[in-house]
């Protein structure tokens, strides 16, 4: 908890269910962060996850299993669908 000081000095107290639930989308996983936008929405989601809870929506192909599970180790809740053909 985070206490800070008021204008008249009394404390008040941050408490950790403050946490913004916050929804990112994306058109493809940011994994590997080897691009500018992938680098990008990588370190948004790595900054957000720390502070807040984070879920990513976006497209997945078939192979990118090993993508999902680096992004969830970031700490971010990862949901995916179906690239369409």
């Amino acid at each position: 908890m985070i206490s800070s000081a008021t204008h008249d000095g009394a404390a008040t107290q941050s408490r950790s269910h403050d946490r913004l639930r916050i929804l990112v989308m994306s058109p493809g996983l940011p994994y590997p962060p080897i691009w500018g936008f992938g680098i990008r929405v990588n370190q948004f989601l790595r900054l957000l996850a720390r502070v807040h809870d984070v879920t990513l929506l976006t497209y997945e192909e078939p192979d990118e299993a090993e993508k999902v599970t680096a992004v969830r180790q970031l700490g971010v809740d990862v949901q995916t669908v179906p690239r369409p053909k």
